[in-house]
Parts: C-alpha cells; sequence; structure tokens
C-alpha cells in the first residue's frame, strides 16, 4: 500500500472530517440502530412457530452478546478518533503529524512504488 503523502493539507483535513463523520454516522448511529432493531424482533418473535422451528435457542444470546460487544468496540474507536480530533483543533498536533512512517514502512512502499514502474 503507498501512502499518499502528496495531498495538500487541506485535502488531508477534508479526507480526515469525512472519515470521522462517516465512522460516527454509520457506526456509531445507524449500525446500532439497526442492531436494535434486529433484537426487537427477535425478542418479540421468539415464542413463535417459525422463528423457533427457523432459529436456535442461542441466536438471541448470541446475537445480543455480539452485538454488544462490536458496539462497544465501535464507541472506543470513535472516543480515540474524537481525542485525536481535539488534539489537532486544539494545535497539540498538526494535521498530518503523528502519520509519518518508520524506515522499515518507508522502504516498504519505496519497493512497491519500484515494482509498480515495471509493470
Amino acid at each position: 500500500m503507498i501512502r499518499a503523502d502528496f495531498f495538500s493539507e487541506t485535502v488531508t483535513i477534508l479526507n480526515q472530517a469525512g472519515f470521522a463523520l462517516f465512522f460516527f454516522l454509520f457506526r456509531i448511529v445507524i449500525c446500532p440502530a439497526l442492531w436494535c432493531q434486529l433484537v426487537w424482533t427477535m425478542w418479540s418473535e421468539r415464542n413463535s412457530d417459525v422463528y423457533q422451528s427457523c432459529f436456535s435457542p442461542y441466536l438471541l444470546p448470541v446475537t445480543i452478546v455480539s452485538g454488544t460487544f462490536f458496539n462497544g468496540l465501535n464507541s472506543f474507536w470513535f472516543y480515540k478518533i474524537v481525542r485525536k480530533i481535539q488534539r489537532k483543533v486544539g494545535g497539540q498536533e498538526g494535521v498530518k503529524a503523528g502519520n509519518e512512517l518508520t524506515d522499515a514502512e518507508r522502504e516498504r512502499e519505496e519497493a512497491e512504488r519500484q515494482k509498480m514502474k515495471q509493470t
């Protein structure tokens, strides 16, 4: 993978803002809402003959536990994103700060660029 270090600071800001916005929209708003709707439907239909004949009795608890875990994980990552935004907006960190490559990553990217030029 080649890092796009050729973007201007404005494009980098827009890219980071778009990432944060869509992460919030999909992983914090939409996915938990869909998960809640799924759990509610499974809960209300759990005693019906169709539900019992089609689904394992363990499906509802597994759905609740796994959904809680992944929604909690998404919340944790969103917290980390918000903290990063606060550092960048507060001037404690530059727009491109924390995005530097290690020497090994830089060498690997250079090798990939050379490989792409040859093909």
